[in-house]
């Protein structure tokens, strides 16, 4: 590693940067080319059901246009460095490669369910992620009886019998409305949701991917330990909290902080993702926990109130997301 000097990483304060690995190393910042319980309620609002034509919905459903496609993305193995590391503890490039999807149990909660949703947290509900495309499925979501879906483009309900009940095009436009930053209804809380757990889920399977940039040399201090970063560039089209994020791994290479700006809550929302409860399921490594908590401008954070916790009961790498 050529070490120049040591700095505040830019645009995450509290996280720093010592310099970045020659590109003999890790290919340089290339595009990871290397070369070395749901409520119960009926759903009287929140929940938007409609029939009939487009010019029959409310204004914030109606069908935005639509840019760009799934994003199915090429996946390229590490030979070297941070990266390479962090795959070996997580199970193996191999592993995650070979499988579809990842299929997990989760209960979650936080302020973020009490202030903007209608209380849609998880309470140990069954989430199917695909790991080369963004998409995710939700099993008894937002109440029993119901499966809740995301894609980039569109976030849809269907009843017991494949009946859809509401969708949204285009979902993340509507979030620059008034009415989002207040309460967010079902499908708000489908696009919230699917996409972040996609990404959580993923990880760090989905840094390997060849449109994301991925450089080393940030690091965390964290109670005496140092905690090495890996900071990612994200393409705009890929559904995720924002475009630039970073990634610290203990000494094990186990992913334990993740910081990021929650923008479809605000840009006020820099939040620090804490994860720990590493737990072999199969041939794959998840943690079990994550809090996430609010950032500070000079890269700190509060102790409360916690925005977002997550248990995952149970995760798995599949073979397929059915």
């Amino acid at each position: 590693m050529q070490v120049a000097h040591q700095a505040r990483h830019p645009g995450f304060p509290g996280i720093h940067q010592m310099g970045r690995r020659s590109s003999s190393a890790v290919g340089g910042a290339t595009r990871n080319s290397f070369t070395s319980g749901p409520a119960k309620d009926p759903f009287p609002h929140g929940m938007i059901q409609y029939e009939g034509s487009d010019a029959s919905l409310p204004r914030y459903i109606r069908q935005y246009q639509v840019h760009g496609a799934m994003n199915h993305g090429n996946y390229v193995e590490p030979q070297s460095g941070l990266l390479r590391e962090v795959m070996d503890a997580h199970g193996g490039f191999a592993a995650w490669h070979a499988a579809e999807a990842v299929r997990a149990v989760m209960s979650t909660g936080g302020l973020l369910f009490v202030m903007r949703t209608t209380r849609d947290a998880f309470h140990r509900t069954e989430v199917v992620v695909r790991l080369r495309s963004p998409r995710a499925v939700l099993k008894e979501f937002p109440r029993a009886g119901l499966t809740a879906f995301f894609e980039p483009t569109r976030t849809w309900i269907e009843d017991r019998h494949g009946g859809v009940l509401a969708e949204r095009l285009n979902p993340r436009a509507s979030f620059r409305g008034f009415r989002q930053q207040l309460h967010w209804d079902h499908l708000d809380s489908m696009y919230f949701a699917g996409y972040a757990v996609w990404n959580y889920l993923t990880a760090p399977y989905l840094l390997c991917r060849d449109d994301v940039t991925v450089e080393e040399g940030a690091y965390f201090r964290h109670k005496g330990e140092t905690w090495r970063g890996l900071t990612a560039a994200f393409p705009h089209a890929l559904p995720t909290h924002n475009a630039k994020q970073v990634f610290c791994f203990d000494q094990r290479a186990y992913l334990r902080r993740h910081d990021y700006h929650a923008e479809v809550i605000g840009r006020y929302a820099a939040a620090a993702h804490f994860c720990d409860g590493h737990q072999t399921f199969g041939k794959a490594v998840f943690p079990t926990r994550r809090r996430v908590l609010p950032r500070t401008a000079r890269g700190g954070t509060l102790p409360f109130p916690t925005l977002v916790w997550i248990h995952i009961h149970e995760a798995r790498l599949v073979d397929s997301e059915s």
